[in-house]
């Protein structure tokens, strides 16, 4: 069991993750309803701009990035949170390790 200010810093990470993520959707939606542009459209529209912040060599490593890197088809917040939780787990079984062999000796 986690002590109690580590549970809920865990609690208090997941929400504000999750809504992250959701914020960030509901602004894109928000863009779009203003614009009157689809997603595609304004990325489009965008693209002079990205391209000279990537060929500014500011940006190294996004200018490195393949272009189907901001794919709508990849989950962000799946990916995210999954590997929020892997690192809780080896947190728990790090822990649990360590009372094991504390108890062993």
């Amino acid at each position: 069991m986690m002590p109690a200010p580590e549970l809920m810093s865990v609690i208090i990470s997941v929400q504000s993750f999750a809504g992250g993520i959701a914020r960030m959707e509901i602004d894109t939606d928000a863009a779009a309803k203003e614009t009157g542009l689809s997603h595609e459209e304004f990325w489009e529209q965008q693209r002079p701009y990205l391209e000279q912040a990537m060929e500014s060599g500011q940006f190294p490593v996004l200018a490195a990035l393949a272009e189907d890197t901001f794919s709508e088809e990849f989950d962000h917040f799946a990916f995210g949170l999954r590997r929020f939780l892997d690192g809780l787990e080896v947190l728990v079984a790090e822990r649990a390790g360590r009372t094991e062999r504390r108890g062993e000796g």
